[in-house]
């Protein structure tokens, strides 16, 4: 059971994880509901590894540190998800990004509907994993290995803010031109 002091840390905690997701995908899928679930999702490769990097105690941040951005961060289990997701979406003639109103949401099947969140929630998690490779490796074929990316954004600098805000106003303004060609 999640306590609120753990919601409240989640709330606050990979706040460009969450606002990059958003946006990217906001703009490729102009789907608020969509995109607010794709943006929890970027959330799950490091809720995963547990909360080690909290602890007190040196040995569990060590261990922590050992494991983080292996396994949880291979993105194969969450690219299948997102193909068997897409293929029972497709499969219903239901447009994966149509659903903007909570009304419609809550009126979907249960397969659909737990397909359609899935594939919102999975879609962040890749989204987390391919923005860690630009501050790091990140497994690509082996989950042990980590092999994929580059160190392009220290994490929690000035230039990961920098690479945020730009990402927002690159991805506002993609959206003003949009709607004014619309």
């Amino acid at each position: 059971m999640i306590w609120l002091p753990e919601v409240l840390f989640i709330l606050v905690t990979w706040k460009s994880h969450k606002i990059v997701t958003f946006c990217v995908v906001y703009v490729l899928s102009h789907n608020p509901v969509f995109s607010l679930l794709a943006a929890i999702g970027s959330v799950v490769p490091d809720l995963i590894e547990g909360r080690g990097f909290l602890s007190m105690n040196p040995y569990k941040q060590y261990r922590w540190q050992q494991n983080h951005r292996k396994l949880s961060h291979w993105c194969i289990p969450y690219i299948a998800i997102c193909l068997i997701c897409l293929f029972i979406l497709r499969q219903n003639s239901l447009n994966v990004y149509s659903v903007v109103h909570l009304s419609q949401f809550l009126q979907f099947p249960e397969l659909l509907l737990v397909s359609w969140i899935s594939f919102a929630v999975s879609s962040g998690a890749v989204m987390h994993i391919f923005e860690d490779a630009l501050s790091g490796k990140v497994p690509l074929f082996n989950p042990k290995r980590k092999n994929f990316g580059i160190r392009l954004i220290p994490v929690n600098s000035l230039f990961e803010l920098i690479f945020t805000l730009t990402v927002v106003f690159v991805t506002m303004a993609l959206l003003i031109i949009r709607r004014q060609h619309a």
